[in-house]
């Protein structure tokens, strides 16, 4: 390749790289709202009971009740709640977690390995 090439190609890479730093410099986080965090089967009940669904958990869907995944790590070791950094500065769930939400409004947060710990009555 050319000299003059080989410049332009590296001119460019460090514009990019000094748009992309600045775009980062710039964003701003914005955390999730406050929500409960669910760290025991009781409270899940408790949940249950005021979100009125069943205590079966049977088509919450028809009290409204829907549900995504955060988080990075299938784990219940992070001592939350709360978030971590990721290296672009993103605030982020360390561990999956389960958000309940009410009608499209997040309302809770259950991790997932605890569901699974409950589920199988080991507790914790």
């Amino acid at each position: 390749m050319e000299e003059a090439t080989m410049a332009k190609a590296w001119e460019h890479r460090r514009g990019v790289a000094k748009q992309r730093d600045a775009e980062r410099a710039t964003a701003k986080v914005v955390p999730e709202p406050a929500i409960k965090v669910i760290n025991g089967w009781r409270e899940l009940k408790a949940l249950a009971r005021e979100l009125g669904a069943r205590p079966d958990w049977h088509e919450p869907d028809e009290q409204g009740l829907t549900v995504t995944m955060v988080g990075r790590a299938f784990d219940n070791a992070f001592v939350g709640p709360g978030f971590v950094c990721d290296a672009d500065g993103r605030q982020v769930w360390p561990d999956k977690h389960v958000i309940l939400k009410k009608e499209g409004k997040a309302v809770a947060a259950v991790n997932l390995c605890d569901l699974f710990a409950w589920a199988c009555r080991t507790g914790r």
